[in-house]
């Protein structure tokens, strides 16, 4: 908020924050994950990331740096919903709705959401469970020792601030 940026005690807060921003951070968030792995300690401390990155990931980050990468969910969290949308317009064909309807099937099918499981993805569809049994390559399974929850714990879901708080953010964070 406004009253949090003119605040002092905040802004002692982001200027300790800043002190440890890098200035060459990659541009993508798969391009950071595979620069976590690459320096490890020597140039990272934490990283905000996607779970599914991690999940992906995480196998390849045992025995790098002397310790193992740890999964933390924050209790103030900002959840990246990518959902599935149908644009129809005035030109859209009643062949072109069918099709964008059989594709949204096929993305919520069973299988389809089985594999995406595999990726570190958590199912959208209800009747695929994030827990199986029997899957040796499921890295809610495998990884659960490193932090990656079946139930994420509630969390308090951060507000998009407005364009103008993330102006003067970035401002702050540049001088």
């Amino acid at each position: 908020t406004q009253a949090d940026l003119a605040n002092p005690d905040f802004q002692k807060w982001m200027d300790g924050l800043a002190s440890g921003l890098t200035d060459d951070t990659p541009p993508t968030a798969q391009q950071q994950m595979d620069d976590v792995l690459r320096y490890g300690p020597s140039k990272y401390d934490v990283v905000s990331i996607y779970e599914s990155l991690v999940a992906q990931q995480i196998k390849n980050a045992p025995g790098r740096f002397g310790t193992d990468l740890k999964v933390f969910y924050p209790r103030v969290n900002i959840w990246s919903d990518y959902p599935y949308s149908i644009l129809v317009g005035d030109n859209s064909t009643a062949e072109e709705k069918d099709a964008a309807l059989l594709f949204r099937n096929y993305l919520y099918s069973v299988p389809i959401q089985e594999q995406t499981l595999k990726a570190g993805f958590r199912p959208s569809n209800p009747d695929v469970p994030l827990l199986t049994n029997n899957d040796p390559d499921n890295p809610f399974n495998l990884y659960k020792n490193a932090g990656l929850e079946i139930n994420i714990p509630r969390t308090t879901i951060a507000d998009t601030p407005s364009g103008d708080i993330l102006n003067r953010l970035m401002t702050f964070l540049k001088r």
